[in-house]
């Protein structure tokens, strides 16, 4: 057999399939294709194998971190300790009402609620995106709710007992602070 006849006879057989019959060939590549190997591309035909070099990579969709559960026990800790500034922060006198830790300012319960109300704000306004700045904001954020508030409970205002808030605020910073600390440790992961 001549050598055009052998590659005639090729071109009548997918070079991927070859007990198949070619319907076309590729136009980067000149091999055969069968109807399942044959990709109509801007009116030509291409292989599958030819497909990325002429059109090269496909976009990839966004990749997004998900949000893993130290992440929403970070959250949790933060609205715990946000909420706390409107438990009574003492049993009689200034701070024993609804928003005892807002009464008296200044006061390390005043300080201890704006705090945790701004280290919530700065967490919620980093998002999944920025996942370990919001992480350090919330530390940082805890650390100084905890000081705070644990000075709130050895310095209570003048004939004044520390109560409920002081402590639900520690509380739900040290929740915060664990679970930031393992959320800003993980690697990044994806849905």
């Amino acid at each position: 057999m001549a050598p055009e006849e052998r590659t005639t006879a090729v071109a009548d057989r997918c070079s991927a399939h070859p007990n198949r019959q070619s319907v076309g060939t590729c136009d980067s590549c000149g091999n055969g294709l069968c109807v399942s190997c044959a990709v109509p591309v801007r009116g030509g035909v291409l292989g599958v194998e030819c497909i990325e070099q002429v059109l090269g990579t496909p976009p990839q969709p966004p990749v997004r971190p998900s949000r893993g559960t130290a992440t929403r026990l970070t959250g949790v800790g933060l609205v715990i300790a946000a909420l706390a500034s409107a438990l009574p922060w003492t049993r009689t006198g200034v701070g024993d009402g609804v928003f005892g830790g807002w009464d008296s300012v200044p006061s390390w319960s005043f300080a201890a609620s704006a705090l945790a109300v701004a280290s919530l704000v700065a967490w919620l306004a980093g998002g999944p995106s920025a996942r370990r700045a919001a992480a350090s904001a919330a530390i940082g954020g805890g650390v100084l709710v905890q000081v705070s508030a644990a000075m709130a409970t050895i310095h209570p205002p003048f004939l004044t007992r520390p109560w409920l808030g002081p402590f639900v605020a520690i509380a739900g910073s040290v929740l915060a602070i664990a679970a930031a600390i393992i959320d800003g440790r993980r690697p990044d992961r994806v849905r």
